[in-house]
């Protein structure tokens, strides 16, 4: 098994606009060249001249996901507005640019599978589960920042493993892969996401009642339809889609495949953004292929995908334990604290109900996912993993539910201290596929 987590050391710096008595670690921890460039940037972003302004807002740009550490702590600690507001508009811009881009990995050479997925694992920060079934089998591979998906379906095509994602709430998300007899060879990537073609159905009906009495001929209906998983990088969680769009599709007779009913491509299965998950189902809606035709040669298409951009507290709750009967309230939301349960070794319980002050369209999709925008930690901020709900109710606006909360698999952690209910900050993002060479029915 190989494990291994993202870390990111965020370092705290002192700067002109911050108060005089602020502590500045750096004379400690020792910046590096990078990290005193972006600190004299930053301090130029509240220069008298305009043009000084503009040229280090650009520079510390240019610099990218490096420089937003520095960045971060002087916005939260300065005094000089001009120097706040233009950091925040950066720091924005850098993590939707990063949350838009793949982790990527670089290693030309020959390497055993095992040690190819620490590579990958340890070039992307993403912990990877499991490993094959021969632990001597060795690969060449050519990456040059090849992006996670690609070097993980590479190793695992190679090797007969399978890939498998999943969300549990621990706060990291493990990307499993094992070995497999069956493969999967209609694969499409695009950046940090990756389309999977699992089936395609062709099926033919007739009206046999309520005909027309005017003697029209009997209507047949054909309808094929390809069913796609999507499935996004660990550090890019989804929380819905929708209807996918098919742009071109041929077959190898030519006829083209594209529905001419817009109604039919905005009936594809898609999912409210409800729920937080690493894979979506998408359903695309074709039309009848030639009478010779065996293959889709090329099919294109699109999907908008809404993205866990980044969370912020919606409601929190100090000294959890004492908590009893107790009502919290934000600008949005109500949170009704009924009880907390004395912790065990194996967890404990909270029974809460949540209500939305402010009521919109999508009412039931915020109540459907308070369960995990809950987060509780002990005095440390160490995680507790959530492990179930019972007696949940759900209505418009509102939820009511028991969670578990169980400590974390191989870390110690104190008791449980804060509980936090989450803000879900979202990103809408179209996406592009392409698949070629998919067998029809």
């Amino acid at each position: 098994m190989f494990r291994r987590f993202a870390s990111a050391a965020c370092a705290a710096f002192a700067i002109s606009g911050l108060p005089a008595s602020a502590e500045n670690p750096l004379k400690s921890a020792g910046p590096t060249p990078s990290e005193r460039k972006a600190l004299a940037l930053i301090e130029q972003l509240g220069a008298a001249d305009y043009r000084e302004r503009e040229k280090a807002q650009r520079e510390l740009v240019a610099l990218g996901k490096m420089a937003r550490p520095v960045m971060k702590r002087a916005a939260a600690t300065t005094e000089n507005p001009e120097i706040e507001r233009r950091l925040e508009v950066m720091i924005a811009k850098l993590e939707r640019d990063e949350l838009l881009q793949p982790q990527v990995v670089s290693f030309q050479g020959t390497k055993t599978i095992s040690d190819l997925l620490r590579t990958i694992g340890g070039a992307t920060g993403y912990m990877i589960d499991g490993g094959p079934s021969d632990e001597k089998q060795k690969l060449t591979v050519n990456w040059k920042n090849t992006p996670f998906w690609e070097a993980l379906d590479e190793v695992c095509i190679a090797s007969g493993m399978s890939t498998q994602i999943y969300d549990n709430g621990s706060g990291t998300i493990p990307v499993t892969v094992y070995p497999n007899d069956t493969f999967d060879p209609h694969i499409s990537h695009a950046g940090p996401f990756r389309f999977l073609a699992t089936n395609i159905t062709l099926s033919r009906s007739v009206q046999l009642s309520g005909l027309p009495r005017k003697g029209l001929p009997v209507q047949q209906q054909n309808s094929l339809n390809l069913n796609v998983m999507l499935f996004s990088e660990p550090k890019n969680p989804m929380l819905g889609s929708q209807p996918a769009v098919v742009t071109k599709a041929v077959d190898d007779t030519g006829t083209s495949l594209v529905s001419t009913d817009e109604a039919a491509q905005r009936t594809s299965y898609y999912q409210s953004p409800s729920y937080r998950a690493n894979n979506q189902y998408l359903s695309l809606n074709l039309s009848k292929p030639g009478r010779d035709a065996t293959v889709i040669k090329e099919l294109r298409g699109k999907v908008q995908v809404t993205l866990l951009a980044s969370t912020r507290p919606e409601v929190t709750v100090e000294k959890l334990l004492g908590v009893k009967k107790k009502t919290f309230v934000s600008r949005t939301t109500e949170l009704f604290i009924e009880s907390v349960s004395e912790p065990t070794a194996a967890g404990f319980s909270v029974t809460l109900t949540a209500k939305h002050l402010q009521p919109t369209n999508d009412d039931y999709a915020w109540a459907n996912s308070v369960y995990q925008r809950l987060e509780v930690t002990d005095a440390d901020g160490e995680k507790y993993t959530p492990n179930g709900i019972a007696n949940q109710n759900q209505g418009t606006g509102s939820a009511s539910m028991t969670v578990t909360f169980s400590p974390p698999t191989g870390k110690k952690i104190g008791q449980p201290s804060k509980l936090v209910l989450l803000e879900w900050v979202t990103l809408p993002r179209e996406v592009e596929f392409s698949f070629k060479n998919v067998p029809l029915p």
